[in-house]
């Protein structure tokens, strides 16, 4: 089997997933789409003999013979600083469109993790909470918007507190740390304090579930991992990743999803165009699930943590090898093998270091110096959804 992953640089899951993979006489390439077009080149080629991709840094000739992709992680393309600032948004559009249009010209046997096809819809929270309503999932009252008076009027109307969150996660890097952007209560005061920002960009704002627990729910195909996320303490949190870098830590637990909530999950990702997907609900002190979000790719290794979950990492090499969407996984995995059985071996280590080779200029990625990759930043790392 060849397997073609689509990452970025410091994605501890695609080094494990290539290293178990290659343990059981796979062959993989990695493909750093961030590099491209300031250190990597990238070609496509149309004609009477069909259509193919080449990109010399991932293999010598066109990217073809693969029998399956994975979408891990995807960063839009880098522009060298080399071009004028007045001519770097024409070469960034063009680089997008190629960027756009590469998976179809790679030849995967149409097997995809997740597909390509669907990738603007499925990533989008907007559309997730349409497709979520349209399949019958609870969803917190919800108002995505730049219009600060509607924004306090949401405010001003909720029956108790307000959180506030980014459209997409990101992260501002300096050379001492690395801020990211989580989840966080914001009162009325606030947002008149900041009227003139919130009209810059939008948000999400929902009105605060008072929650039992959350769950992230790892849909592999048919099959799915559902795990009860708390805080290691007794206090109730806005944003469970932040316990992680505060050192309160977490307490998971199995369990297994009401059978609607998996019915109403598999038709989100039918409509959608989802195979695999992390889904993340609230369950309010009712034992009511509702839908939060879904990442197309989320980090899922960590809940291993807990010895009572099952060995994932093994469960996504079978989902991989099986090829099929509809994937329902056998009583256990073809092997045991976990996250911290991969990142010990000298095999790891050299996948890992071979990241070194694909830090392209501003592409976004976790750039940390020696001095402060501490066990602290690393585990933030690890859970970031």
């Amino acid at each position: 089997m060849k397997v073609l992953i689509d990452t970025i640089p410091f994605d501890e899951h695609a080094a494990a997933i290539r290293w178990l993979l290659e343990q059981r006489g796979h062959s993989v390439d990695f493909l750093f789409r961030s590099d491209f077009p300031a250190s990597q080149s990238i070609s496509l080629r149309a004609g009477k003999d069909g259509c193919e991709a080449w990109a010399p840094a991932v293999s010598a000739g066109p990217l073809r013979g693969y029998d399956a992709g994975v979408m891990r992680r995807h960063r839009g393309p880098t522009i060298s600083s080399s071009i004028a600032d007045i001519d770097r948004l024409f070469a960034l559009r063009q680089a997008r469109i190629v960027d756009a249009a590469l998976n179809a010209f790679i030849d995967t046997s149409g097997w995809w993790v997740n597909p390509v096809a669907g990738a603007g819809t499925y990533a989008s929270k907007p559309l997730q909470l349409k497709c979520a309503v349209d399949v019958g999932f609870d969803v917190p009252e919800t108002l995505i918007s730049n219009d600060p008076a509607a924004i306090l009027a949401f405010v001003k109307d909720a029956p108790g507190e307000v959180i506030s969150k980014p459209l997409q996660p990101a992260a501002w890097n300096t050379a001492r740390q690395t801020r990211l952007t989580f989840t966080a209560k914001i009162s009325e005061a606030l947002v008149a304090e900041h009227l003139e920002s919130l009209a810059l960009t939008p948000a999400i704002f929902q009105h605060y579930v008072a929650k039992a627990a959350e769950v992230r729910a790892v849909f592999m195909g048919r099959t799915c991992y559902a795990v009860e996320v708390a805080s290691g303490t007794s206090e109730e949190v806005t944003d469970w990743r932040l316990c992680y870098t505060d050192g309160r830590g977490l307490k998971l637990r199995p369990v297994q999803l009401p059978a609607e909530v998996y019915d109403r999950a598999l038709a989100f990702m039918d409509r959608i165009g989802l195979v695999f997907g992390s889904f993340d609900f609230c369950v309010g002190r009712d034992g009511r699930y509702m839908f939060l979000e879904v990442n197309p790719m989320g980090q899922f290794l960590w809940l291993e943590k807990e010895p009572s979950v099952p060995p994932l990492l093994s469960a996504f090499c079978d989902f991989l090898e099986a090829g099929d969407p509809h994937f329902e996984a056998g009583p256990a995995p073809r092997d045991a093998f976990r996250f911290s059985d991969a990142r010990v071996t000298p095999r790891f280590a050299e996948i890992f270091a071979s990241y070194d080779d694909h830090r392209a200029e501003n592409n976004g990625c976790f750039t940390y110096s020696d001095d402060d990759w501490s066990a602290d930043v690393q585990e933030a790392r690890s859970v970031m959804a």
